[in-house]
């Protein structure tokens, strides 16, 4: 997570403060998830989820909607948009069909996707 800069600057600030923020208001269902992250992995499921956002992002916004989120997540973790995990999550986002999800947020929670997907993927 960096600018086009080298510097930490008010880009990464802003992101990492959002992420916190994120995480301290999340269900324990979501912030539990991080007793046991598996961090040797973790590089591979950042940069997958980011370029998957970032396809899925073609106005280049930083948001989506949840249709394509229900999408993208489904294919990484490798279930049907429809299945009950995809549903799980989203409730245990607080979120709903109508709502978006950002960038950021994808990023706060990547950890969370990862834990509920199927252990084969």
């Amino acid at each position: 997570m960096a600018c086009e800069s080298t510097y930490f600057g008010l880009e990464e600030f802003t992101a990492t403060h959002q992420m916190c923020d994120l995480l301290a208001k999340s269900s324990p269902m979501v912030s539990n998830t991080f007793n046991n992250l598996d961090s040797s992995s973790m590089d591979f499921w950042l940069s997958t989820f980011m370029e998957s956002f970032r396809k899925v992002d073609k106005s280049q916004s930083g948001i989506i909607d949840m249709h394509s989120f229900e999408s993208m997540l489904a294919s990484i973790i490798n279930v049907h948009p429809n299945s009950f995990i995809i549903q799980k999550i989203i409730g245990n986002l607080s979120k709903s069909k109508d709502d978006t999800i950002s960038g950021v947020e994808v990023l706060a929670y990547i950890p969370y996707f990862v834990s509920v997907a199927p252990k084969d993927t």
